[in-house]
């Protein structure tokens, strides 16, 4: 979720509340399990252009996405899913449809959002899936979904939002708007 457009409402930190913190010492042992959202759920509520997410090609089409799922570090497995619409740089629908998660490929936290003043059950970092884009149910490519969320501790040069590189075909790298969270459940 973004730092500097943080404003958070007392539902959602309420609502957020119920998955209980995790101490420092439970987060070195045993199994780590996190929901993760992207432009979704109580993102929404946040700002005007929390939801969807949106990020660019370069050559001017975007792809916005949302959804959310969980995935877990032992053991290493993920399930989600969401929507996701293709814009050509002039706006027209290309394409849009569902997608799905097929893989966990990697998850590197940032910390918690103590930093922010926010409970230490939500996390910054970054998540990379292994998804599939499916129109009206056909699926119709494989494509690479990295999620990023700027809470923590996050290195230099980190943004917010996701990129998406499908598979023979465009690469949507340039985040554009949106929030993306983990939560530790």
């Amino acid at each position: 979720m973004k730092v500097a457009n943080l404003v958070v409402p007392l539902v959602l930190l309420a609502a957020l509340s119920l998955f209980g913190p995790v101490s420092p010492a439970a987060a070195d042992r045993g199994p780590r399990m996190y929901q993760f959202l992207v432009g979704s759920g109580l993102l929404c509520d946040l700002a005007p252009d929390a939801c969807p997410d949106i990020s660019m090609a370069s050559n001017g089409d975007t792809v916005s996405v949302s959804g959310g799922g969980t995935f877990s570090l032992a053991p290493f497995g993920a399930t989600g899913t969401g929507s996701f619409i293709h814009k050509s740089a002039s706006g027209d629908v290309r394409a849009e449809g569902s997608w799905v998660v097929l893989r966990l490929l990697a998850f590197h936290s940032f910390g918690d959002a103590t930093p922010q003043g926010l409970p230490s059950n939500l996390e910054g970092g970054q998540l990379v899936l292994l998804v599939q884009l499916q129109v009206n149910g056909t699926p119709v490519f494989n494509a690479i979904l990295n999620v990023d969320c700027e809470l923590g501790t996050p290195p230099p040069g980190q943004s917010e939002g996701f990129a998406l590189s499908v598979q023979n075909a465009l690469n949507f790298n340039k985040k554009l708007s949106g929030f993306t969270v983990f939560i530790r459940t």
